[in-house]
């Protein structure tokens, strides 16, 4: 049997300190981590995210995932800290919750490849023995609901 990949907490911990939150991208990067690891949404699913949807805060949110399957999402108190953090440092008003922060270049949503490159040149600076991805997140978030009794 295959086995899957999941950040240990002391390993998430790592990952967060090695971003400087002073900085945009980084911030922009912790508020998607936390976004991914308290919610399970796939790392396509949280990028495809507006500020819309989030802008009341609600406990939950129905989302239509992979194959077109819809399912409810939760958030709690943590997701929204990062979030409104990283929303109060944007000076745009473009729709997207995920934007990209070039200098000199016009602001677009980010990219499933762009978020990826950029989560694995942190990642790269933990130093850590094992496979780890923006999808490693999600398995993250199961692996800790079934360490905490959830089925």
């Amino acid at each position: 049997p295959e086995t899957v990949e999941y950040l240990e907490t002391e390993e998430l911990e790592a990952l967060y300190s090695v971003l400087e939150i002073t900085k945009i991208m980084d911030l922009r990067l912790r508020a998607l981590i936390e976004l991914m690891i308290n919610t399970g949404l796939r790392p396509s699913e949280a990028l495809k995210l507006a500020k819309q949807d989030l802008l009341a805060e609600p406990e939950e949110l129905g989302i239509i995932g992979k194959g077109g399957k819809k399912r409810t999402i939760y958030f709690n108190d943590r997701v929204y800290f990062w979030i409104k953090l990283y929303l109060k440092r944007r000076k745009d008003n473009h729709p997207a919750l995920f934007v990209t922060h070039w200098k000199g270049h016009p602001i677009r949503s980010l990219t499933l490849r762009n978020a990826e490159e950029i989560f694995y040149e942190s990642v790269k600076k933990c130093g850590f023995n094992k496979r780890v991805v923006l999808h490693t997140l999600r398995h993250t978030y199961a692996t800790h609901l079934m360490a905490n009794g959830c089925p």
